[in-house]
């Protein structure tokens, strides 16, 4: 939240002008402007309404908790002074109680934003992934494990997932399965602290036909970035995906930016086709040259999306909520998904 935000929440809430619909859906590709005109704008309306509303309480509960958090602060030092112990059990006690107080009242105070964000995920997210098919769903709580990617060895292993956005749904055949994940592992083999070894995209590609082996595409860039930094570390690459051999491609481009391993090399080179290869390095212009791996596993086609950020997050409640850019983001993160089952249904050992 900027100053300048912050600022302008104390003056006051102002109504944002609300467009009308065919002026807002000449910023969303054609074919979806009729059904951003049928079941998304008639939202609009309804959800600026919310965020007037939830930017008001927001307000209102800045007037308290930017007062209560020095005289937290200013109560701890008083009662640490009156103990005497400066150095002591008591201290530290009192420190952790500041600072889960000033945690919670914060929390609070920023409970109306984010209950209007996920309200925005529940109730119009699925009315844009519909557009997909009727089977598409959407939902903020994930039903996806990321243990299969990690025994696949297209992400490391990991002590805690923490998984949100799920989207689930049919193309062409293809069942599609896709959610947003962050996993964490400890820092060190003697140190319990944990730590962040992947944020991105898994997703998983359902195939009818079955894979007789273990093919995995893992960016060099990122992999060897990893290995780097965690050379006295615990070791993070699946036993599995190290018993594999390598496998080369006269491609310079691919071979540059992509390691393969497979469990039989001749099946390896029939299921990565030249076009297969140029559309994983489309995959990673598309998500903006973030670190993309995959591999035919177990019957489905997983592929990791590495990046920094909550690309599923809602806009920012300070602006009028339209839900165009929200969807063209979803339309080309789908689209490019397409892309590559139309891609796999062109080789006939792996139709869908």
């Amino acid at each position: 939240m900027t100053l300048l935000k912050l600022v302008s929440i104390f003056r006051g809430v102002n109504h944002s002008a609300i467009l009308d619909s065919k002026s807002l859906s000449k910023n969303v590709p054609e074919a979806f402007r009729d059904h951003y005109e049928r079941l998304i704008f008639p939202k609009v309306h309804t959800f600026d309404k919310r965020r007037i509303e939830a930017l008001k309480y927001f307000r209102t509960n800045l007037f308290i908790a930017i007062p209560i958090t020095p005289l937290i602060i200013t109560a701890g030092i008083f009662l640490v002074i009156w103990m005497g112990d400066y150095d002591g059990l008591a201290t530290l006690t009192v420190i952790c109680v500041i600072f889960c107080a000033i945690l919670y009242l914060w929390y609070w105070a920023l409970s109306p934003i984010t209950g209007y964000k996920s309200s925005v995920k529940d109730e119009v997210y699925p009315n844009i992934f519909s557009y997909f098919g009727s089977d598409f769903i959407y939902k903020s709580e994930s039903l996806m494990e990321a243990e299969t990617f990690s025994n696949a060895g297209i992400v490391p292993r990991f002590i805690k997932e923490k998984c949100e956005d799920y989207i689930k749904g049919r193309y062409n055949g293809a069942l599609i399965e896709l959610t947003e994940a962050q996993l964490l592992t400890f820092r060190h083999r003697y140190d319990l602290r944990s730590q962040t070894v992947f944020r991105g995209y898994l997703i998983r590609l359902k195939m009818n036909k079955k894979f007789s082996s273990h093919t995995a595409v893992r960016n060099h860039q990122g992999w060897i970035r990893k290995v780097y930094s965690r050379v006295f570390s615990i070791n993070w690459f699946p036993t599995k995906i190290l018993e594999l051999e390598k496998v080369g491609f006269e491609d310079p481009v691919f071979q540059r930016k992509f390691e393969v391993r497979s469990s039989d090399q001749v099946e390896a080179r029939y299921l990565l086709t030249p076009i297969f290869m140029e559309s994983l390095i489309d995959l990673e212009h598309c998500f903006g040259e973030k670190t993309v791996s995959c591999a035919f596993y177990d019957n489905d086609l997983l592929i990791s999306v590495k990046h920094k950020s909550n690309k599923f997050e809602v806009g920012s409640a300070f602006n009028a909520m339209t839900f165009v850019e929200e969807s063209k983001f979803i339309l080309e993160e789908m689209n490019i998904i397409f892309r590559v089952i139309d891609i796999l249904q062109q080789n006939e050992k792996t139709v869908i």
